[in-house]
């Protein structure tokens, strides 16, 4: 009964936000130029659903490439800097002014280098992607055992097996950590720069859409945008389990 209630909760709560705000926009008089009712936007996004559809699939292409670039680039460099202090000191202030920058800011700079287009997407999605993997990375390398390396040296293990069968596999669960964050980042950053640095996608729409003063549809392309976010949020939850069947025991 626990888990049921657990389960039908978190709908129950979105079913009333809906009816409340779809009553709001009814009844109290709110303009829809200014917050246009659930169903006037689940109509929109209805109609709209061809070009919603295509405008996804660019987006989550864009997100695809991006978040693996980042993350093929951030995992073996963490690993590098979790057994060198030395290069854990010099890269330091770079780690921080990356994890500072704000990202988004870089779009227009991206243009000039890149053009409009999947390029100059990629590129910032990667650069946002890329910090949370690394520094969870580096936790996990950094922050192991030492007992476990001793035992493996004493058991005569190469360096590949000492890596394969002891490092990575305690640095799974901040890897693992710093994937799923970083994830729902290069959603976000992927539709934002879409504002600026693109010609398609679903950030393209929505500012279409903010032009033509169609806020049914911007509103179908955030419900669209919220959508993708839940669902690699479930895509790295079933990864997480696969990697670490033992955290769900």
């Amino acid at each position: 009964m626990g888990s049921r209630s657990a389960s039908f909760l978190p709908t129950l709560s979105v079913v009333v936000v809906l009816s409340v705000w779809e009553f709001a926009s009814r009844y109290l008089g709110i303009s829809a130029h200014i917050l246009p009712a659930p169903s006037v936007f689940c109509r929109s996004l209805v109609e709209n659903a061809p070009i919603l559809t295509r405008s996804s699939l660019i987006t989550l292409q864009a997100i695809g490439v991006g978040f693996g670039v980042g993350a093929v680039a951030a995992i073996p460099l963490g690993f590098s800097i979790g057994l060198s202090p030395a290069l854990e000191r010099s890269l330091y202030y770079v780690i921080v002014l990356l994890n500072t920058l704000p990202k988004v800011a870089l779009a227009p700079l991206l243009v000039v280098w890149f053009g409009h287009g999947l390029v100059s997407k990629v590129v910032l999605i990667a650069i946002g992607a890329f910090v949370p993997v690394l520094v969870d990375s580096i936790a996990g390398f950094k922050y192991l055992d030492r007992r476990l390396l001793y035992v493996s040296r004493s058991a005569g293990a190469s360096l590949f097996q000492t890596f394969l069968f002891i490092r990575l596999p305690a640095a799974l669960p901040h890897i693992v950590s710093g994937l799923k964050t970083s994830l729902i980042i290069a959603v976000t950053v992927a539709i934002v720069v879409e504002y600026v640095a693109a010609t398609d996608g679903l950030g393209f729409v929505a500012m279409r859409a903010v032009t033509n003063d169609d806020l049914p549809l911007v509103f179908a392309t955030i419900t669209v945008g919220t959508l993708i976010g839940f669902g690699v949020n479930a895509v790295m939850s079933v990864v997480e389990w696969l990697l670490l069947p033992w955290k769900g025991a």
